[in-house]
This record gives structure tokens, sequence and C-alpha cells, in this order.
């Protein structure tokens, strides 16, 4: 939602906006236990237990899943399992503490990825070298959390969290093998306040969030699954800290003013490892990084009319940091400390809104954004065409420029009607995003080249969703959505690009409630129904190699599922 702090002086303060995540709630003053199985295509099973439970003074969700997937393309398999605990607890008229718990573990296969012939072809086959390394990604996580609110009058509250995540890394790939070992942790309050000044309103928000990151980061070389050198063994320390507020007044007629802003620290502390008297042939990548605190401010106008129409204008700056994984390249080892965040600042206007007997919603959002020292991938290839590597640098400036527009409209919602629900909605995204002093590296040397002017790669022009949902009052439910992503170029002098696609799926289903105390959801459906060639992920900015493998596909043939959904409410 482009009105919701796309730069995030209230939540965060990534140029591409940020993920605002909520975990499910159960149902007011209801106990339930629900199983769902789902089964479909190329050995497709998936499993989900869930327990739930609401009153006056708690509320707790305890779910667990797994899932088992042989894969549409060789050497993809994957498993995973995953359980997690939310609980909110009312100690009183003005408190509530909530705790979150997850555990996840998930083994995913590598096959690598296919040149353009191979891609355009439709062919079922894997990087040797992966095959022979056992190309695989192993991932065991942990998250922990709990946050407290207290109401200390109408005017004044306050929420407090904290939280402990760790994870472990295990990955193999075409020529090496990568380790990781996290443990993150951190905590933030905000204020918020509400006041009512006779004929202007005040509602504010003021606090500060802190977290930091301890790792161990490891790569080894390996080839035909023989462990090679050690390329790298860093312990990094990464520490994020900001202050932020925000305010919104709102004036007669129905005018609201938000002005908002966040100062934002980052500092990174390098231990290299391998930098001792036993190698003394080794660059030391030790050191500290300390950026300087970016400040990051924003201005928006809002007018509503008739309390169903709203259009706005806003000016807002943000800035994003190298992660640890741009610092430190696996690969190699080395250390990219020349690294700089990113700057941007983003002009808007937009409406939303509803008419009709809110039956027809829209959102509508023009934009621009400047984006100065932009953090891009540049991928390393070797003379077959492999992809060794990606890693980061500063390569310039460019502008996006940008329109985001969604629809829908109910025309039917009335559950004594044979067609009780009918929605058909659309989205559409065109983006026109140049490249406006953009060079290849920093060396500025023969060897540079500039990209100015070009169009910015992995961004498709246009992307066109529409979709539509019925429903009956039998209970019988379709879901259907139609996806178009326009070509898009691959490489900064524009000379490679991606194929367009387009992709139909829909859902079939039967939901109806049995008694007092049985719900049953049964439900078929379908993914790429008209056999169209896509992707799931290209390597963008690749460096070298005749035949470049890039493309991680989609499935060719069109994938079915189906699954069962029983509810049983105490």
């Amino acid at each position: 939602d482009k009105n919701a702090d796309r730069i995030g002086t209230s939540i965060g303060s990534g140029i591409g906006g940020v993920v605002n995540m909520y975990t499910m709630k159960p149902k007011p003053k209801q106990k339930s236990l629900s199983q769902e199985v789902v089964a479909g295509s190329f050995g497709l099973l998936r499993t989900n237990t869930r327990l739930a439970s609401a009153n006056d003074e708690a509320s707790i969700l305890l779910n667990y899943g797994h899932q088992e997937y042989d894969s549409y393309r060789v050497h993809s398999a994957s498993k995973k399992d995953y359980v997690s605990f939310t609980g909110d607890f009312r100690t009183g008229e003005k408190q509530v503490i909530s705790t979150y718990l997850s555990y996840n573990n998930s083994y995913e296969q590598l096959a690598g990825q296919l040149d353009s012939a191979q891609f355009y072809n439709r062919e079922n086959v894997a990087e040797q070298k992966y095959l022979d390394n056992d190309g695989h990604v192993a991932i065991e996580s942990f998250r922990a959390g709990i946050s407290h609110r207290y109401d200390f009058s109408k005017h004044i509250s306050n929420l407090t969290s904290g939280f402990l995540a760790g994870k472990t890394l295990n990955q193999t790939f075409a020529v090496g093998l990568n380790e990781e070992n996290t443990v993150n942790f951190g905590g933030r309050t905000e204020f918020q306040f509400d006041f009512d000044a006779g004929k202007i309103a005040i509602q504010g928000v003021a606090g500060g969030e802190f977290q930091k990151t301890n790792g161990m980061y490891n790569s080894y070389a390996m080839f035909g699954g023989v462990l090679g050198d050690h390329r790298s063994d860093n312990a990094i320390s990464t520490m994020q800290y900001s202050i932020f507020t925000k305010w919104d007044v709102i004036f007669p007629k129905a005018i609201k003013l938000t002005v908002g802003a966040s100062s934002n620290f980052l500092e990174y502390d390098i231990n290299d490892r391998l930098a001792n008297i036993s190698n003394p042939n080794h660059a030391d990548g030790s050191g500290y990084k300390s950026f300087e605190p970016v400040i990051t401010p924003r201005v928006a106008l809002q007018k509503t009319f008739n309390k169903m129409i709203s259009a706005y204008v806003s000016v807002s700056q943000g800035y994003s940091p190298p992660t640890t994984s741009d610092i430190v390249i696996p690969y190699t080892g080395a250390v990219n400390s020349a690294l700089i965040p990113e700057r941007g600042t983003q002009y808007e206007i937009g409406t939303k809104g509803n008419l009709f007997d809110n039956k027809l919603s829209w959102q509508l959002a023009v934009f621009r954004l400047d984006v100065t020292d932009k953090l891009t991938s540049q991928s390393v290839a070797d003379s077959s065409g492999t992809v060794l590597y990606s890693y980061t640098v500063n390569a310039g400036n460019q502008t996006n420029n940008g329109l985001e527009l969604a629809l829908s409209y109910t025309a039917i919602n009335n559950k004594s009607s044979v067609i009780s629900y009918l929605r058909p909605f659309a989205t559409f995204t065109y983006s026109d995003f140049t490249y406006s002093d953009f060079r290849s590296d920093n060396n500025n040397n023969a060897s540079t080249q500039d990209f100015s002017g070009n169009t910015v790669i992995g961004v498709p022009p246009i992307m066109f969703n529409a979709g539509l949902d019925i429903a009956t009052k039998f209970g019988f439910y379709l879901n259907s959505s139609f996806k178009y992503v326009d070509e898009m170029y691959i490489t900064f002098n524009n000379e490679h690009s991606t194929p367009s696609y387009t992709l139909l799926s829909a859902k079939l289903g039967y939901k109806k409630d049995i008694g007092k105390h049985f719900s049953i959801d049964v439900f078929a459906g379908g993914n790429n129904l008209t056999n169209s060639l896509y992707y799931n992920m290209v390597f963008i900015n690749w460096e070298k190699g005749p035949q470049p493998a890039i493309y991680s596909p989609g499935s060719y043939t069109p994938t079915f599922f189906g699954g069962l959904n029983l509810k049983y409410i105490f």
C-alpha cells in the first residue's frame, strides 16, 4: 500500500518499502481443531494441523506443517517442517502481552540454471557441477518474540517488543560450499499519541528500535563433491538502530497532514579468521565500518471527499545499507568494505476510494523515485557460462517512474442469491526505470562501461493481473487469476532480455458448515493451465560465457493439486 509509509518513517527505512506481516488470530470466543491435507503433481504432499482457542482473557494458536515435493525439475526435491505458536494474554484492562515462537527446518535440492537454448527448448536438465556437488540449501531456524502493550490513558499508549532469532545454513552449489551460523536479537519501543484539540485531531508515534546480528560465515571451494580450499572464515557483528517519529494532523474538511522522520545508524565489525600466522599470504579483511547516520524524512498531504474518496501527495526519503552478504563475498572471501548505502527520494501522488455503494474500489499511485549510489548485483561466470557467484557494487544513479493501479468490483454480495458473491479484480503496474548516471564499476578506467540512459535491468515494464472470485449459496466457489509479465532486460547494455509470459491459475472448491461443530472445505486447482514458458528466477548482469546459465524455469506443463480442510469447533 503506497499510502502506508512507503519509505518507512514508522516501520522501516528501506527504499523498496517494507512488508508488515501479521500472524493468524483465532476467531473470538471459539475453540477449534483443523486439519488440512493437500496433494498434487510431482509428489506434492502438504499437511497442516492447527489448534486455536480464544476467550476474553487469552487467545492462542498452535500450528504444525509438513511438506514434501519431488518437483517438476530434476534434482529439485524439497522437504519442510515448520511449527509456530502465538499467544495474546490480557492481564488487565490496560495491558496485553503477546508472544510468538517458531521453528523451521527445510532441505531443498539445487539443480542450477539453464542457458537460453535449454530454457526455450523446455529441457529438464541440471548443471553437471551442481549434480557433482549435490547442490542443496539446508536451513534450520527459530524465532522467539514477546511484546507488551500498555494504555496509560485514552490518549497515550506504549508498545514494546523484543525478539531472538537464530539460523544455520549449509549450501553447496556449482563450485563451492557456504556455511552460516547467525544469532539475531533486538527490540523496539514506540509511544502512540491521540489528542483532540477542538476542530483539530493530532495522532503521533515516537520511538526507537535496535537489532544486532552475530554471525559466523565460512566458504570452501568444492569440485566433483570434493571439498577444497577454505576461501573465507569471517565472524561479523552487525548493529543497526534508529529513532523515529510520525505525526498526523487532521484538519477540518477532512484534510490530513503527515510529517515524520527517522534517524538510522549501522555498524559492521568484521574479524577475518583466515588472517593468521599459518596463512601469511592471505590479505586481512578484518575491520570496523560505521556508516554516517542517515535521516529519512517524509511529508504527505491527504484530502478525503464524502468519506469515500481520498487523494494524496507525498515526498519521502529512504536508504538501503549494504547487508552482511553484500559486505563479504562468500566465493572469494573478500570483504566488500567500499560499499556505501544507496539513497532514494520519492515523489508520489495518488488516490483511493469506493463508489456505487462500496462496490467499486480502486487505488492509484503515480511516483518518481530518484536513487543514488544504487546497489546492484553483478554476476561472474566461468568460460563455460556457469555462474560462479554474484557480488554487490555501487554502480551509480537511476530514475524510477511508475504507475500502479488496483481495481475491484463486487457485483454481487448477497448470501441468499444463487450466486452469492461475484467479484472481478485487476492490477496494473507500469515501470519506466532508467539509469541516469550509471557505470559498470567505480574503477573509471578503460574497462569501465557507461550505461547511462539505458533501461534498468530486472524490471518488467508492464505487469498485469486479473481475476474472478465467485461463490454460490450452496457452498461452491471459484477463484481464478491471470498474470502477464512483460519481457525485461537482463544485461546493462540492454542487448539481452527475457521473454514475456502469461500464467492462468484456478481453484474450484466446496465449503460448508455441517451442524454446529464441523466445517469442511474440499478443493482442487491448477497452475499454468495454458502451458506457458516462464521462469521463477533469472540471474541478471552476467559477465562471461557465450551461453550463460541464468534461468531457473517454472514448470513447463500444468500442475494440479487437491485437498481437504476439516475443522472441528468445540
